[in-house]
Formats: C-alpha cells, sequence, structure tokens
C-alpha cells in the first residue's frame, strides 16, 4: 500500500497536469470564442483549478483509468488511446456540466442544456491533449512511466532531475501562454472600444 506522502503526491501532479494543459486551452475559447471579460475567464479558470483539486481531476483522472482497463486501452495502438481519451473526456464533461451549472446558481434549462452541449463538444476537441498531458505529468514526475508509442524515447530516457525541470518549464510556459492569451485579448478590446468612440 502506498503511503500517505506518495497518494497527495500522486494527487498534486495528476491534477496539475490536467491544470496546466487546460488553462491555456479555456482561457483562448473563454476570450476570444466567447468574448468573456479577462477578469471574468481568470476567476473562472481560478475556481475551475479549485474544484479540480478538490476531487473532480482525481475523479476524471480515476475514471478514464477504469475505462482504460475496461476497454485495454493500453495494449493498443496511440490511435485508441486518443480515441479514448476523447470519447471519455466527451462523455465526463458531459456528465458533470449540468450539476456544475446548477451549483454556479444557474437555472435555466435552455442554458444547462446548451451549456453541456458546448462543453461537451469542447470536451471531444481537448480530450486527446488532456489525457496525454496526465500521462507526461505523471511520467516527468515520476509517478507512472508513460508508455505511448508518441512520447520522446530521449524525454523517457532523461534523468529525473531534467523531466522535473522540464515539467516546471511547462508549467511556466502554460501560466505564459495564459498570460499572453489575456493580454492580446485585452489589446484588442481595447483596440475595438477606440475604434468604436
Amino acid at each position: 500500500m502506498k503511503s500517505l506522502s506518495t497518494r497527495v503526491y500522486e494527487y498534486v501532479v495528476e491534477n496539475t497536469g490536467i491544470v496546466v494543459e487546460i488553462t491555456p486551452f479555456f482561457a483562448a475559447y473563454e476570450s476570444f470564442v466567447l468574448d468573456m471579460d479577462t477578469s471574468v475567464s481568470e476567476h473562472a479558470r481560478l475556481f475551475g483549478g479549485g474544484i479540480l483539486y478538490l476531487g473532480l481531476g482525481t475523479a476524471f483522472t480515476k475514471g478514464r483509468e477504469w475505462s482504460e482497463n475496461l476497454f485495454g486501452v493500453h495494449e493498443r495502438s496511440e490511435g485508441v488511446q486518443m480515441a479514448h481519451d476523447i470519447a471519455y473526456n466527451t462523455v465526463f464533461t458531459a456528465a458533470v456540466s449540468p450539476l456544475t451549472y446548477i451549483v454556479a446558481g444557474e437555472t435555466d434549462i435552455s442554458t444547462i442544456i446548451f451549456g453541456t452541449l458546448g462543453g461537451a463538444v469542447l470536451g471531444m476537441l481537448n480530450g486527446a491533449p488532456v489525457g496525454y498531458a496526465i500521462d507526461v505529468a505523471k511520467d516527468l514526475m515520476d509517478v507512472k512511466e508513460c508508455t505511448r508509442g508518441s512520447y520522446p524515447s530521449a524525454l523517457g530516457n532523461a534523468s529525473s532531475f531534467q523531466k522535473k525541470m522540464l515539467a516546471v518549464g511547462l508549467l511556466l510556459g502554460s501560466l505564459a501562454t495564459t498570460e499572453a492569451i489575456y493580454k492580446l485579448h485585452d489589446h484588442f478590446s481595447l483596440e475595438q472600444t477606440i475604434v468604436s468612440q
């Protein structure tokens, strides 16, 4: 049986892997597709990260592992793994979205339905990247070796220190990308305001 400190470490690694991948993705969606105010998107990303760390990320990861085992995904090709991640993320997002909207205070059934459908589409688009991000995060932080065929062997053979430095770089890169998305959105929003006056 794993020690408590090992389980906590794995929990943080898995959830951070998800947050690192989805934060810029949803920041771009909220900023450029929904034209959401930057401060609202920032709060949504903080809230989203928070609920992942409070258990939703673990529910996602454990459900994904269960589904992978059920369908024997690890014994199959990279394409099958990607298809699995797309399908799993779509179904998970569609299942969780209605409850998320209700807890957030939404009462209009059509908003809940359309929000859930939109979330499922986003889940489909982001399924393969988030699944890959979880597997890479686990490998980089010495939780579980990444056995995906597309995972570079040079990275798989890197030292633990090198992998952890890359993980830190990916975290910082995610933060920098998210900040750049917000700056770009604010720049164009300011330009549009000036032009319209």
